[in-house]
């Protein structure tokens, strides 16, 4: 559903610092469009931002969009509890 609202990857990979300032590559489903910073500069996000896809929303509000940090937990990047 992500590729066919919005071509591109379905996986949105960022860099995060974790533990002893190690960075790590965080994984989340994309609710973006593939170039959201086209759409008027802002790399931040508000409500109703129109970078953000229909099915991207959903994804947000129920925090399905994070399920795919569980990796990060298994490989011991980031833990299920701590600083956000």
């Amino acid at each position: 559903r992500i590729r066919k609202e919005s071509p591109g990857p379905v996986f949105y990979r960022g860099v995060r610092v974790g533990k002893d300032g190690k960075p790590f590559h965080i994984l989340k489903f994309r609710t973006m469009y593939e170039t959201p910073e086209a759409h008027n500069g802002s790399r931040l996000t508000v409500n109703h931002d129109s970078r953000v896809t229909t099915f991207g929303s959903w994804l947000r509000a129920t925090k399905t969009n994070e399920l795919p940090q569980r990796w990060n937990v298994l490989i011991g990047e980031m833990s299920l509890v701590g600083p956000r």
